[in-house]
């Protein structure tokens, strides 16, 4: 599962991971969490904007843009049996990895019961891992690193699956390192 905040770059970094891991012969699915992106680089084997977007839910429900990426984490998991019952998770044994998506803002996520929820549903059947993204250009003194190490760590407690930090964006981060 690709963690991390709004803009930490979880979109491009699946893009990226699944692109090497294709051409080193994996046998890769992906997935895609996030009801409100437009765009993906990426042709996704599961995509949740197939039951329904951030935008039908703002119609449906009357609700801003962040009610409804919450009402859809809620969603979700109201349809999270039907969701993985479907390819690629039924057929997971098909697979070398599954790399799952997650939406923008971590913290629907992550803080809702939707992520535990899921982490739970997944560990179930196999192993997962988290890969907590964390945005380079936000890392500039020592603080910052404090604060994204105890982050990854909140985030293996709360969703209690292993979790590996990668820092992202280091290219344009500039050149002093903590």
């Amino acid at each position: 599962m690709m963690l991390g905040m709004a803009g930490s770059g979880k979109t491009t970094l699946t893009y990226s991971y699944a692109k090497w891991l294709k051409d080193n012969d994996f046998n890769i699915a992906i997935v895609n969490l996030d009801p409100g992106v437009e765009r993906l680089p990426y042709v996704p084997d599961f995509d949740i904007r197939s039951m329904f977007t951030i935008k039908d839910v703002m119609i449906k429900y009357n609700l801003g843009s962040n009610g409804a990426l919450i009402k859809s984490m809620e969603l979700i998991e109201e349809n999270l049996n039907q969701i993985l019952s479907m390819k690629p998770f039924i057929n997971d044994e098909d697979y070398d990895l599954i790399l799952i998506d997650t939406p923008g803002q971590m913290e629907v996520f992550v803080f809702r019961p939707i992520g535990p929820r899921i982490s739970l549903k997944l560990k179930s059947k196999d192993s997962v891992i988290g890969v907590y993204i964390v945005d380079g250009e936000l890392v500039k003194n020592i603080h910052d690193v404090v604060m994204a190490w105890f982050m990854g760590l909140l985030l293996r407690l709360r969703l209690e699956i292993p979790v590996i930090p990668v820092l992202n964006k280091s290219d344009v981060a500039g050149s002093k390192r903590v």
